[in-house]
Order: structure tokens, then sequence, then C-alpha cells
């Protein structure tokens, strides 16, 4: 049976690879972890891979060259949806730039419990 595959899509690195240390320090399941800080590489991802969940920060750069950067995790959200993603989670400093129908859950960073997140994306209930 094929892993489990999510999908973070971070641009501040450091945030990125804090989410990802967390979720593999409580992965009993092996779930894969792929990660971007940009729409273009996320589409692509999206394309091509049978991702079971998405995590979303609010802003993020569109391309690869980081030129741009912008609320684009509607945008990203709502193609996901179109994968049958079973959970897209928005975490973000502002969360209003969130469209609420497009996501199953969304955390303020700034009041972000980590257990909470970890449940969300992995659904235990630890």
């Amino acid at each position: 049976m094929e892993n489990k595959k999510i999908l973070i899509v971070e641009d501040d690195e450091s945030i990125r690879k804090m989410w990802v240390e967390i979720i593999n320090s409580v992965n009993e399941e092996g779930i894969e972890i792929l990660e971007t800080d940009n729409l273009e590489e996320a589409r692509a991802i999206l394309q091509k891979t049978n991702l079971y969940a998405i995590s979303l920060d609010g802003e993020f750069y569109e391309t690869i060259d980081k030129k741009t950067k912008g609320v684009f995790c509607n945008i990203l959200a709502e193609e996901a949806k179109k994968y049958n993603i079973e959970k897209i989670i928005g975490v973000s400093a502002s969360p209003e730039n969130f469209n609420s129908t497009l996501f199953h859950i969304i955390f303020d960073k700034s009041k972000i419990v980590l257990q909470e997140y970890i449940n969300a994306i992995l659904n235990t209930e630890k």
C-alpha cells in the first residue's frame, strides 16, 4: 500500500521545516511529506501526486524564482478540491485571507496549538 502524502506550502523556510519536523516526530503511519514555497511547484505536485492532505500558508511565492509573493492560498485550495484531497488546511498569521468554504480547518499562526495542527493533519486524537 502506498504511503499517504502531505504537501506543505509555506514561504518561510524555518516554519516549513518546523512543520515537517513536528509531523515527522509523531508520524507512525509512514506519511510522506512534500514541501514547497511557491504556487508553481505546488501545482506540479498536485498534478502528479496523489495527496492525502495539503497545508497552506496564506501568502507564498507565485513562481520558483520568488519574484512575486501574494495571497494564492484560495487559488490553490480550489485546485486541490478538484483532486479530491481529503484535507485542506490553512495556517496563517492572516487567517482572514482564507475563503473558509475551501478549507477543512483554518489556524491562526499566532494562536496555533501544535497538537491541534498535528491532530488535524494526521487525523489523530492523542
